[in-house]
C-alpha cells in the first residue's frame, strides 16, 4: 500500500515537473522541427531521399528551417524567465541568433 502511493506521489511529481519546465511543449516543438527538416531535405532539388536520423544538415540549412520556431521557443524561454546556460553556450547561442537574423 505504501509502495503504491510513493508510486502515484512520484508520477504527480513527474508530471508537475514536466509541466513546470514546459518540457511537453518543447518535446512538441522539436518534433516538428524534427518532421519539418526531413520534409524540406526531402524537397530540395537534387535531394533524392529524406536525410537518415542522426544525419546533420548543413548549418546554413539548418537555421533557415529552424528560423519559424526561434520565436516560439523564445517565448517558451520568456514565459520561464529563466535561461540556465553557462557562459560558453550563451556566446554560442547568440552567435546562432546573429546568424539567423540576417
Amino acid at each position: 500500500m505504501v509502495i503504491l502511493i510513493f508510486v502515484i506521489i512520484l508520477l504527480m511529481g513527474r508530471e508537475f515537473l514536466c509541466w513546470y519546465w514546459k518540457i511537453n511543449q518543447i518535446v512538441v516543438l522539436l518534433t516538428e522541427v524534427r518532421d519539418r527538416l526531413a520534409r524540406e531535405s526531402f524537397a530540395q532539388p537534387g535531394t533524392t531521399a529524406a536525410p537518415a536520423s542522426g544525419q546533420a544538415l548543413p548549418s546554413r540549412q539548418r537555421l533557415v528551417a529552424l528560423r519559424p520556431y526561434r520565436s516560439a521557443l523564445q517565448h517558451l524561454q520568456h514565459q520561464h524567465h529563466q535561461v540556465s546556460l553557462v557562459p560558453a553556450q550563451q556566446e554560442h547561442r547568440h552567435l546562432k541568433l546573429q546568424q539567423m537574423s540576417k
